[in-house]
C-alpha cells in the first residue's frame, strides 16, 4: 500500500475512530519515552558507580607505588576508602 492510498483510508474513517488512533499512538510513545529515560538514568547511575570504582582502583595503585614515600601510602588508601558516594572530596 503506498502513502496515497493509506492517508485515504485515513479520510474513510470516522472522527471518532481517528481521535482513539491519535490518542493510542500519544499513549504508545508516551509508554515508550518512559522505558528510554528510565535506561538513560540507568545508564547514568552505573556509569557513575563505574567511575567510581575505577578512582577507588588508581588511588590503591597509586598508593602502592614506588615512586611514592613510604608514610603517604596508607593515608592515600584510607582517603581512596572514606570518599563520599557521590564522589566528590568535600571542596
Amino acid at each position: 500500500m503506498t502513502f496515497d492510498l493509506l492517508v485515504e483510508e485515513l479520510f474513510k474513517e470516522a472522527p471518532e475512530e481517528l481521535l482513539s488512533i491519535v490518542q493510542e499512538v500519544r499513549h504508545r510513545t508516551g509508554l515508550q519515552s518512559t522505558k528510554l529515560l528510565r535506561q538513560l538514568r540507568r545508564r547514568d547511575r552505573l556509569g557513575h558507580k563505574l567511575q567510581k570504582n575505577y578512582d577507588v582502583i588508581t588511588a590503591c595503585l597509586q598508593a602502592v607505588s614506588q615512586k611514592r614515600r613510604k608514610n603517604s601510602r596508607s593515608i592515600l588508601l584510607a582517603l581512596a576508602l572514606k570518599r563520599p558516594a557521590g564522589g566528590t572530596t568535600g571542596r
